[in-house]
């Protein structure tokens, strides 16, 4: 029994922890002070990871808004392939239904749920309401396995009313816990 429970929490260890480390480089946002009354962000340095920390709120009431994310892949070459570019119905991602998205695109809407508490469970979102962000970082676990090691450049936006209420744009990196001589070279 005790090789049992040896060997389960070993395939657990093995299956939940990926390859790979997400980290967060550079941080920059800006917004809309029609429909954002305030936004302040920033980027801390905390030993093994960066992460975000900041809180915003809306000056107007959202009764429907949108979600545009993007995220391109930076090679040496000055090529951009996209690993994703997705616009989703933001009262549909408060209820959890917005649907089969991108695996990718997927794993970081889980992290802005579970950084950011005070999210609404439906539309709208009340003006004046303080959303904290946590200490936001990549969560490796909510992502494929399958991801190659690369430097990328984020989009995080909302829009409402066919304006942007905010914008947050970012470069990252994903590098292999794998050793160094094993790991393919970004071309």
């Amino acid at each position: 029994m005790f090789k049992i429970f040896v060997l389960l929490n070993i395939l657990q260890a093995v299956y939940s922890s990926r390859p790979f480390v997400i980290g967060i480089d550079t941080l920059r946002y800006e917004f809309n002070t029609n429909l954002t009354k305030s936004m302040t962000l920033q980027l801390l340095e905390n030993g093994r990871r960066n992460k975000i920390r900041g809180n915003f709120s809306y000056a107007v009431d959202l009764y429907e808004f949108s979600i545009i994310s993007w995220a391109h892949i930076l090679r040496n070459n000055g090529q951009r392939p996209v690993l994703y570019n997705i616009t989703i119905d933001g009262c549909e991602f408060l209820e959890n239904a917005f649907g089969k998205a991108n695996p990718i695109f997927g794993g970081i809407m889980k992290n802005v749920r579970n950084f950011i508490p005070e999210l609404p469970p439906k539309c709208p979102v009340r003006k004046n309401q303080m959303f904290t962000i946590n200490d936001f970082y990549y969560n490796e676990d909510m992502f494929p396995p399958y991801l190659p090691d690369c430097n990328f450049s984020c989009f995080f936006g909302l829009v409402s009313r066919k304006t942007y209420a905010f914008q947050i744009f970012q470069t990252s990196h994903l590098k292999s816990k794998v050793n160094p001589r094993f790991q393919r070279k970004n071309s």
